[in-house]
């Protein structure tokens, strides 16, 4: 008896050097991102809590900035002529070829509202979640969307 074994090297080896360029791993990354942006961008149910002066000289800005015209209240959120539009700010920024996904906002303001290191009292009781919170809850969903863009490019170079 004789068996006869054929490989076909050309789509073998272009099957591993599509998982060598980790594109799914890249795929994954972005799609991660992109998952988190729009976590990012979601605006908790608006209050109008009472926010007390930690200083007078924060007082003597806030009734200064009134009589000005700068600011409203209540704040008109999203409409104010001085609102940056927070959640229209978020965006993605790819580095290392794919393999670095950076998600920021750069609102001036943002880091009062979603930085742990920096969020204001006022944010946090009325449910601004923070970057990290908002990391530390989607993580599992991240890893699912990685793994699954990984699974695929694996899955397409064993049929090659």
């Amino acid at each position: 008896m004789i068996v006869d074994i054929h490989v076909d090297a050309d789509r073998a080896i272009n099957g591993l050097a599509a998982l060598a360029q980790m594109r799914g791993l890249r795929r994954g990354l972005a799609g991660g991102a992109v998952h988190l942006q729009g976590k990012a961008a979601v605006y908790p149910p608006e209050r109008h809590a009472s926010q007390p002066f930690t200083s007078d000289a924060q007082r003597r800005g806030f009734f200064a900035k009134l009589r000005a015209g700068e600011i409203q209240v209540p704040y008109p959120r999203g409409f104010a002529s001085t609102s940056e539009q927070l959640g229209q700010r978020w965006a993605i920024e790819e580095r290392d070829g794919g393999l670095t996904q950076v998600v920021g906002n750069n609102a001036t303001y943002a880091p009062l509202v979603h930085s742990a290191e920096r969020q204001t009292y006022y944010h946090k009781v009325t449910g601004w979640k923070t970057v990290d919170q908002i990391g530390n809850e989607e993580e599992a969903r991240v890893r699912e969307i990685v793994s699954a863009e990984i699974a695929a490019d694996v899955e397409a170079s064993a049929r090659l």
